[in-house]
């Protein structure tokens, strides 16, 4: 079967999304600083960073991009031991089953550790929602 000519939807995807962030206007700025406020990315967030310290200076960027990377890292490794698992035991191949269900389990405590035991407790549910 014949390849179609011409670009695949796929690689119009991209394109379109970019046009759609250019064309398109701006989030209204009190958005972009809730957003910030509430989940705290490290990136290019400069200009709003500092409204938002502006607004609140005892507000605390996260600062902990090498640690979130390295936790992101360890994750994906994590995820693929969780998916890779299943199919070494249906395929019977238990030398690789042992391998990534050790790794599984370094990762998982990894994870627990360096993570999950780190989280900031979570705040009570608003109870008039």
């Amino acid at each position: 079967m014949a390849e179609p000519e011409g670009p695949h939807l796929s690689h119009a995807g991209p394109g379109c999304c970019v046009a759609g962030t250019y064309l398109s206007e701006p989030e209204d700025e009190a958005i972009l600083k809730h957003f910030y406020k509430s989940t705290r990315p490290w990136g290019c967030w400069g200009p709003i960073r500092d409204l938002v310290l502006a607004e609140d200076p005892a507000f605390e960027p996260n600062r902990d991009f090498v640690k979130d990377s390295i936790n992101v890292a360890v994750g994906i490794v994590w995820q693929l031991c969780l998916t890779s698992l299943p199919i070494f035991l249906v395929l019977r191949s238990w030398n690789w089953a042992g391998t990534v269900f050790l790794l599984l389990a370094a990762t998982s405590i990894f994870i627990k550790l360096n993570w999950y035991d780190k989280l900031p407790a979570a705040e009570p549910a608003d109870a008039a929602r």
